[in-house]
């Protein structure tokens, strides 16, 4: 029997649909998994190992593996350091749907 294709994203937003507090945290770990393969993606294409990134950022390897392995969460301090070996910055804008008035 063949393996069938299957999209779990696609599965689980349409099981979380009817449930706003599910598909909240769903959309938040969709977001914080685009953040780490975006990091680990610019490592890479920078020619850099974790431990590169590591010694250049005052860090040990193993935060990098841990981040890029989604085992755990750094603290921003440490997020702000890998990013700037990688030649990468945070930027903070308002959600499309965002209407906050000054």
């Amino acid at each position: 029997m063949p393996f069938q294709n299957i999209n779990i994203s696609e599965i689980l937003k349409a099981k979380f649909l009817n449930e706003p507090e599910l598909e909240e945290e769903f959309k938040d770990a969709e977001n914080e998994l685009e953040i780490i393969l975006e990091i680990t993606r610019a490592r890479k294409l920078s020619g850099l190992s974790q431990k590169d990134v590591a010694e250049k950022a005052g860090i040990k390897q193993q935060v990098v593996s841990r981040l890029e392995n989604r085992e755990n969460s750094p603290s921003l301090k440490t997020l702000i350091k890998i990013l700037k070996v990688l030649n990468l910055k945070i930027e903070i804008s308002p959600k499309k749907d965002n209407n906050l008035t000054a």
